[in-house]
């Protein structure tokens, strides 16, 4: 049965709705402002499903596919970063950065390790300590988006 978590977002541990097949998801309610002068507010939906048929993990938000980022599961219980993509309709939303922090707080809750090969994971873990603890010491992958943007382009990815 597919697990979900809180990943430390004090919403209540569920598994209703959860996909099958190698599936977990964790559910999260947020708010989504629509005026400037920040009156009204509409509740918004935001699910991160580990799909790992897929190899991936999914932002959702309001049921819709927004973003995924790529990783390989290694063993003991480390995650090899490898890819983030956005929805082309969901880009400059700050959908990346905020699948990231849920998907690293998730392998934290797993008590997991990272490896980081995504040019936009490094760029964001250089930008804070918070997840340090979560690198694996003996595969760190790359410290910035500079180097790991480079490893690419000489694999020719």
């Amino acid at each position: 049965m597919p697990q979900r978590s809180t990943a430390g977002y004090g919403i209540p541990a569920t598994t209703e709705g959860c996909q099958r097949g190698g599936s977990s998801a964790v559910q999260l309610h947020i708010w989504r402002n629509e005026s400037m002068n920040g009156e009204e507010q509409v509740p918004v939906t935001e699910e991160l499903i580990d799909n790992a048929d897929q190899g991936r993990f999914e932002l959702h938000r309001d049921g819709d596919l927004v973003g995924w980022l790529y990783y390989t599961h290694l063993k003991p219980n480390r995650y090899a970063l490898l890819h983030t993509e956005v929805e082309s309709s969901h880009q400059h939303q700050g959908v990346a950065g905020a699948m990231v922090r849920r998907v690293l707080d998730e392998i934290r809750a797993r008590e997991g390790t990272i490896t980081v090969i995504c040019p936009f994971v490094a760029d964001y873990l250089s930008r804070t300590t918070t997840y340090a603890d979560l690198i694996d010491a003996r595969h760190p992958g790359y410290s910035d988006r500079a180097a790991a943007e480079s490893a690419r382009a000489k694999s020719g990815g």
